[in-house]
């Protein structure tokens, strides 16, 4: 839910606060301290999306993950502060597009956020030993035709335990996505075992293992 709200403020705040910032900072020396840090974030949050680390805590990493709406916002605001007629209309027919989409999104498509967000957003975790955490996230929603589950495995930095990097993702559906699942770890051989019980209309137990690198 956390991570929703973000998103949505975003949405419905960023086109309005970077008007106003480029507006301020026009011509002024603090423009380029600007452009450099908004810039420096959009990088270093796209490092971490490739080298799949992130902060423990997911509201610090939708924020970085904004930063890209933060950074499209903001510029296109410059181009149609900039002199040529041509770029003007160009940044005008694109702020045009963006908005609509963005303010669409945050009003009618508030739901659909809400699903796509969702199935980013842990629904469980659980630490494993004293750097290895456990996450499970729900896949699908009361309106999909699908239903399943997202295990994570994340190892948190020794000397920057605010820091983890993903080591394991797996995906299951079907009867894992419409049933309790539970895990255990061995720590001698690096394994989480997934375990979902039978019930009635089942002869076995469904079960899986993961092998932590």
């Amino acid at each position: 839910m956390s991570a929703w709200l973000i998103v949505l403020i975003s949405l419905w705040v960023f086109p309005i606060v970077t008007f106003f910032l480029v507006k301020w900072s026009k011509n002024s020396k603090i423009e380029n301290k600007i452009i450099v840090i908004i810039s420096g974030v959009i990088l270093l949050t796209t490092i971490s999306l490739l080298t799949e680390i992130s902060t423990r805590s997911i509201e610090t990493d939708w924020i970085f993950l904004t930063s890209y709406y933060l950074g499209i916002c903001y510029f296109l605001w410059r181009i149609v502060n900039l002199k040529s007629k041509l770029v003007k209309i160009l940044g005008y027919v694109l702020i045009t597009i963006t908005f609509s989409v963005g303010y669409l999104s945050g009003t009618i498509g508030v739901l659909g956020v809400g699903f796509v967000v969702s199935e980013f957003e842990p629904s469980k975790e659980d630490k494993l030993d004293s750097n290895l955490i456990y996450k499970e996230t729900n896949l699908g929603n009361a309106v999909s035709h699908y239903r399943g589950i997202k295990v994570e495995i994340f190892k948190t930095f020794k000397y920057f335990p605010f820091l983890e990097r993903r080591v394991s993702i797996n995906k299951y559906y079907g009867k894992p996505g419409w049933s309790e699942l539970t895990h255990s770890f061995d720590s001698n051989s690096k394994t989480v075992k997934l375990i979902v019980k039978k019930n009635e209309t089942d002869s076995e137990d469904w079960e899986a293992v993961i092998k932590v690198e």
